[in-house]
């Protein structure tokens, strides 16, 4: 049932974005992935290699410049999405990471997130696949087949970045991070 909200918030939001007053700009993640996108971050460079941040550039380049752009959340993960205790109802709180990108972004986020989750917590497994399920059913037009690798590389490597910059994380954990993301390249 959670997985089914939370879907249907950020698809609420997309199908809605026309009602938002936003001048538009591009999601603040992907403006500090111009940080190690680039190569500039060497733990990236080192361990997605030149053509996995070649691929992950280039899912970002058609999520932005897709004719169907709508105002994306630019970070709708756990951290964003609070829920009842009875997992009946959910708000998806928003703010400076809106931009304008095909709802894929968002969707890529939260799959993105699942992936890390399913990963690193083994116990956890059976609950984030019914999540995932329920997600799934209610989110809208996600990341095409061909595109999930690099679109979960992407959340991924993202988050070893900000985790590293922002947080403290060692180089174990994000180097941790990136070989999760770079096993979604190859």
């Amino acid at each position: 049932a959670a997985g089914r909200i939370w879907g249907t918030a950020l698809s609420v939001l997309h199908e809605n974005a026309s009602l938002i007053d936003f001048p538009g700009s591009t999601p603040r993640t992907v403006q500090r992935s111009e940080a190690w996108l680039g190569g500039a971050w060497e733990p990236a460079r080192d361990v997605l290699g030149d053509s996995g941040l070649r691929e992950i550039r280039r899912w970002i380049k058609r999520v932005l410049s897709d004719p169907h752009q709508v105002v994306v959340h630019g970070y709708p993960g756990m951290a964003h999405w609070v829920v009842t205790p009875d997992g009946a109802a959910g708000s998806l709180l928003t703010g400076e990471d809106l931009g304008l990108a095909h709802p894929a972004y968002d969707i890529a986020w939260v799959l993105g997130e699942m992936a890390e989750l399913h990963a690193f917590h083994p116990v956890l497994r059976p609950a984030i696949e019914e999540l995932r399920n329920g997600f799934h059913e209610t989110c809208g037009e996600g990341p095409a087949p061909s595109e999930i690798g690099p679109a979960l590389a992407f959340r991924i490597a993202q988050h070893a970045y900000d985790w590293h910059h922002y947080a403290g994380a060692g180089e174990a954990q994000l180097k941790a991070l990136l070989r999760l993301a770079s096993s979604y390249l190859y």
